[in-house]
């Protein structure tokens, strides 16, 4: 059953905007959401459909639920709704109309227009009336006239297309300068599992192509970046090769590595069936403001509500939900908690304690820093802005005069012999004490610092039985000695 609502044009700017809803559920329940919606009962079928969620997602419900959410006029929740169908289903035609129309609504018109491209030849009359009232008319124009050629905003740089990457199932991709550390990720005697691709930017970068390591020297606007804006152009023009891995990560040019480490964080994402992860950091590292990322060596791999921007990596759908978000500031700052809140389950997020890095480069040292202060950005206001904007703090825990920052939170993990502990499932103590014992002996001297990293943890055990949370999944899954540390 199909049914369509109309919401009025001050909810989405200019136009008046039909935006479809899809409910795939019997047909007594479709019918009795169609009677609530047209005695205008409209939050009695939200709930209804929450109740439906509950029991299990698909793309549809979220889509209907998105739908009612922008017709009672809260369009961050209908954004998220969109956002989360979409996820789930990326081929879903109206689902991706539907988060396209309201993302130029709300001014994400590159975005908005990258997911309604690719349907071009599809848009119905009244469509592309509400692209044409939402856009600008040359873009507008070029959408509806021609699904053949793509739609880019002529600032942004053209690449060639590479040549010597794509044969195989995970890719890197580095932002690098002159000082890179990547030839040395290169070097070890295992068989390289993962594609290079170096974005480089410096004035000496004198790498070449080899087997499976393609270099792209940035032009225009992307040689000053900053970081995740130049990814984002660089995404927008390769989206196809991108897209054909089975994991991407996007790392920093300060980390040091090897081919075997990376070998291993492709293979434990794999393992795990991971959406959202990250190598830990080794304990010689440059800490930044995260200091769970630091490796705790009781784990295999910790499950976390948080993965930090130096060096996250993505499953494939994952990273095409996220990669429209790298343009979102200059700094980039609040990209990776905006991530984190968009996993489907506590048990897609990790961060891999078997396959440390090191950050060799001080924190906020960087050219980035450099290039914000010459552009008189703030990186905090940008973040303070950006938590606000996506609301990635609830109301209730916001305190006035102040800058909430989510909590990073251990949940649990895997340790060494593979067994998983989760403070969910009662296993708190086991967890902290596990926690405790992987740390350095430095570390757990200096009370202040170690109560630092354990307490958000205790809180989530002494409340665990007032949370409700995704269930994890309980299948037993194969040992593999490939998993063990080195």
């Amino acid at each position: 059953m199909e049914i369509r609502t109309n919401h009025p044009a001050e909810h989405l700017g200019a136009a008046t905007v039909e935006i479809a809803m899809v409910n795939h559920q019997q047909d007594s329940q479709s019918g009795a959401l169609a009677s609530m919606l047209q005695q205008g009962r409209t939050a009695e079928a939200i709930q209804q459909i929450e109740a439906a969620l509950l029991k299990g997602e698909t793309c549809e419900l979220w889509n209907d639920w998105a739908t009612l959410q922008c017709g009672s006029g809260d369009l961050v929740k209908a954004e998220k709704g969109y956002r989360r169908a979409h996820q789930l289903d990326g081929a879903h035609r109206q689902t991706a109309i539907n988060l396209g129309l309201l993302l130029l609504a709300r001014g994400q018109v590159q975005e908005g227009v990258s997911l309604l491209n690719p349907l071009a030849a599809t848009l119905t009359m009244e469509e592309k009336k509400a692209i044409a009232a939402l856009t600008a008319p040359q873009r507008a124009a070029s959408l509806t006239s021609s699904h053949t050629d793509a739609l880019h905003d002529q600032s942004l740089p053209s690449y060639a297309s590479a040549s010597s990457i794509g044969k195989r199932k995970y890719l890197i991709v580095v932002r690098a300068g002159n000082a890179s550390l990547h030839p040395t990720w290169l070097q070890g005697s295992a068989e390289r599992t993962w594609d290079l691709l170096v974005h480089a930017y410096g004035t000496e970068c004198n790498w070449s192509d080899q087997e499976g390591v393609e270099i792209l020297h940035a032009i225009g606007s992307d040689i000053q970046g900053p970081k995740m804006r130049a990814l984002h152009s660089l995404y927008s023009q390769k989206r196809e090769l991108f897209l054909s891995y089975d994991y991407i990560c996007l790392a920093d040019d300060d980390l040091a590595s090897s081919v075997e480490t990376f070998n291993r964080m492709f293979l434990l994402c794999v393992h795990y069936g991971l959406e959202l992860a990250q190598p830990a950091l080794t304990h010689d590292s440059h800490m930044g403001n995260w200091s769970i990322t630091m490796e705790n060596t009781s784990f295999l791999l910790r499950y976390t509500n948080f993965v930090e921007v130096m060096c996250p990596v993505f499953s494939r759908a994952f990273f095409d939900l996220c990669a429209p978000t790298f343009q979102e500031n200059m700094s980039g700052y609040g990209l990776d908690l905006l991530w984190s809140s968009w996993v489907s389950s506590p048990w897609k997020i990790a961060i891999l304690d078997a396959c440390p890095v090191k950050h060799t480069r001080a924190s906020f040292s960087g050219p980035l820093y450099k290039m914000l202060a010459e552009m008189g950005v703030n990186p905090d206001q940008e973040l303070i802005n950006f938590i606000q904007r996506w609301h990635l703090v609830r109301e209730e825990d916001q305190i006035p005069g102040q800058v909430v920052i989510p909590t990073a939170v251990n949940q649990g993990g895997i340790l060494l012999d593979e067994t998983r502990i989760t403070a969910q499932e009662g296993q708190g103590v086991e967890l902290m004490r596990a926690l405790l014992n992987g740390f350095p002996e430095e570390l757990v001297a200096h009370p202040r610092k170690i109560m630092a990293l354990l307490y958000p943890t205790i809180q989530q055990t002494l409340a665990r039985s007032d949370q409700v949370g995704h269930n994890p999944d309980r299948t037993e899954r194969p040992k593999s000695q490939e998993l063990a540390r080195c």
